[in-house]
């Protein structure tokens, strides 16, 4: 596992696992995408139904952190709420209206989310 963990493309292959998990788990009718600017602001997937809208930002870090530029985007945005996963034991807050947790309680707290999102 540590070899797996310190292996150069292990952050981007994680980003990929839980864009396909997240998007494949969502009905179809949930507009998404990624935001990014010249800026550098940036998120990697946006959830957007009517005019509710999530963030969702992928490390591979177990204590992980984000940059200026995620705070950035979700205010550009004005998101509803963000998530950042990562792969934690247990969520938990993280800066204003945002929340650090495991794949599997975002897609929990995705279906729960606002009811008529989904």
């Amino acid at each position: 596992m540590d070899d797996l963990f310190a292996h150069p493309v292990f952050g981007d292959s994680w980003e990929g696992l839980v864009i396909e998990t997240i998007l494949s788990s969502i009905p179809d009718r949930v507009e998404h995408g990624y935001y990014r600017t010249s800026n550098g602001a940036e998120i990697d997937l946006v959830l957007q139904k009517g005019t509710s809208r999530i963030g969702i930002e992928c490390k591979a870090a177990t204590s992980p952190s984000v940059a200026r530029g995620f705070w950035s985007a979700k205010e550009d945005l004005d998101l509803d709420e963000a998530f950042i996963v990562a792969p934690v034991d247990s969520a938990y807050p993280y800066g204003e209206g945002a929340t650090v947790c495991s794949l599997a309680e975002c897609l929990v707290r995705l279906e729960s989310f606002h009811n008529p999102m989904f």
